[in-house]
């Protein structure tokens, strides 16, 4: 056992988020203290985020994740008729492959999404040596469970969602839950996960509920939920990505409370957005005049 923990950060990211990804890459050294910072991106797409990247951050080809497996999930996504999110899918699949193959070489591991932008510091683990997760609130989302039941057969003994920024994780703890699913249904942990999830919903299987149920029915006394602040509709709210540099972006944070902040790809400054902000705005105003 080591003496000090080695902490190692894994993100996932491909040109899409690359506008995000420099910002992210930028701070997430100033904010998680770790040894090691990785990113895996397509194979093709290397040298350009190699130019984009802050150089603490070591670059890594997604070429290497997926062996194995990646066909046979998209075959049965394929089966389902929702090939359209087989990416969402595999990119949780690749977190657990990573989780796994790093777990060899650090004591904990985080999963940072590419486009969670830290704000300022967030602790990863307390006093107590106890996992630190951020602000995790009372979503619930049905279909995540009755998945989890079927891989794990383990029900949800939390009331709060492990879905959050930054996830830590124990290398102990990814390697005896592999174990777990590999004795359980006598495969591989990915066709496990794949004879298990209805693929034909948007959102079948959520890598981070099954990690955080798995932790609090093994190890309800070794992880704690901390009080923080992040927004998950950063584009919404606070408008395009493009128009940040990370100056400016610590500042935000500082001015809204915020831990972190998420740019997801999908949320967009619609007509309709634009028009309930400035909506809002002029009643906040009338109520104070």
């Amino acid at each position: 056992m080591r003496g000090t923990p080695i902490v190692k950060v894994i993100s996932m990211c491909h040109k899409p988020h690359a506008e995000v990804w420099k910002l992210t890459s930028d701070l997430m050294p100033n904010f998680l203290q770790a040894d090691e910072f990785i990113v895996y991106v397509p194979d093709d797409e290397v040298s350009f985020f190699l130019e984009i990247t802050n150089p603490k951050i070591r670059i890594l080809s997604q070429s290497a994740l997926g062996i194995g497996y990646k066909e046979r999930l998209l075959n049965a996504i394929d089966a389902t008729g929702n090939s359209v999110r087989f990416g969402w899918y595999l990119q949780q699949f690749y977190k657990i492959e990573a989780l796994l193959k790093h777990s060899v070489d650090a004591d904990i591991l985080v999963i940072l999404d590419a486009d969670c932008i830290p704000l300022r510091k967030i602790p990863l683990v307390d006093d107590a040596s106890r996992i630190l997760y951020l602000n995790l609130s009372t979503e619930f989302h049905k279909p995540y469970f009755e998945c989890i039941d079927r891989l794990l057969g383990l029900k949800r003994v939390q009331n709060r969602t492990f879905i959050t920024h930054p996830f830590p994780i124990r290398n102990a703890w990814i390697i005896e839950l592999v174990q777990f699913i590999e004795a359980r249904h006598g495969c591989s942990w990915a066709d496990a996960i794949i004879k298990t999830t209805d693929f034909s919903l948007l959102s079948g299987f959520s890598e981070f509920e099954t990690l955080g149920t798995w932790i609090a029915n093994s190890y309800p006394d070794a992880w704690a939920s901390v009080s923080g602040k992040w927004e998950r509709l950063g584009q919404s709210r606070f408008g395009q990505i493009e128009n940040f540099d990370p100056e400016k972006l610590v500042k935000l944070g500082e001015k809204y409370g915020l831990d972190l902040v998420v740019f997801e790809h999908w949320d967009n400054r619609t007509l309709v957005n634009s028009i309930k902000r400035l909506a809002d705005k002029f009643l906040g105003l009338s109520k104070r005049t």
